[in-house]
């Protein structure tokens, strides 16, 4: 169950750090720049700890990427 979790964790961060990327304008803004990074560092740290309780990387990967995906396009929707 702590998979799952941590596998959460990872895509709400991946969310954050993506749509700080945008607001960054190309990295001239230095607080979404900032944000970006910590939250991709975060990410990445929380996605290594969900695939030592996994015992495949294709399914993890594939979660992670397809609900960051579509959780980016819903508030880019919205926003």
């Amino acid at each position: 169950m702590l998979k799952f979790f941590y596998l959460s964790l990872a895509i709400m961060f991946e969310v954050v750090g993506t749509i700080s990327l945008t607001l960054s304008k190309g990295y001239t803004q230095i607080i979404p720049t900032v944000s970006m990074a910590i939250s991709y560092i975060i990410c990445f740290y929380f996605l290594s700890k969900c695939l030592n309780e996994f015992a495949s990387i294709g399914y993890v990967y594939a979660i992670w990427a397809g609900l960051g995906i579509v959780l980016i396009t819903l508030l880019g929707v919205v926003f």
